[in-house]
């Protein structure tokens, strides 16, 4: 049990530190730096994803009835791919390097491979305690 507080507060944290970056990107792309033109969309994609995925993977982490080893492979799979996602994005748009956007499609593979995981372990029973 002690090992599952732990995981969670971790998640937890990373959860808000997910929400709290998207709010500092947001300030930083409309008054700290110079978007070229036509590129506000990535921004406006990274920012997206990541606070949606802040939201779901602080309400995913504090479920006290998740505690399959799916449901928690789903929440790592979450992490990961907002990681990967957002953060290449971010990445790109703040040091002009255009190969880390390729990086992004590795991060979307995962959310999806997060959302067909959270969807077996509801379907497997995603409460049931792990052994």
């Amino acid at each position: 049990m002690a090992n599952r507080m732990e995981w969670m507060k971790k998640t937890l944290i990373y959860g808000a530190f997910l929400g709290l970056l998207s709010v500092v990107m947001g300030a930083i792309g409309d008054h700290a730096i110079q978007i070229e033109q036509g590129q506000e969309h990535i921004l406006e994609t990274a920012l997206r994803y990541n606070m949606l995925y802040a939201v779901l993977i602080t309400a995913l982490s504090v479920q006290p009835l998740i505690t399959s080893r799916a449901m928690m492979l789903c929440i790592r799979l979450f992490c990961a791919g907002t990681t990967l996602f957002c953060f290449s994005l971010y990445g790109m748009l703040l040091t002009g390097q255009a190969w880390m956007a390729y990086i992004a499609p590795i991060g979307g593979i995962t959310l999806m491979a997060s959302w067909a995981m959270l969807g077996y372990a509801a379907f497997k029973g995603g409460t049931t305690p792990q052994k």
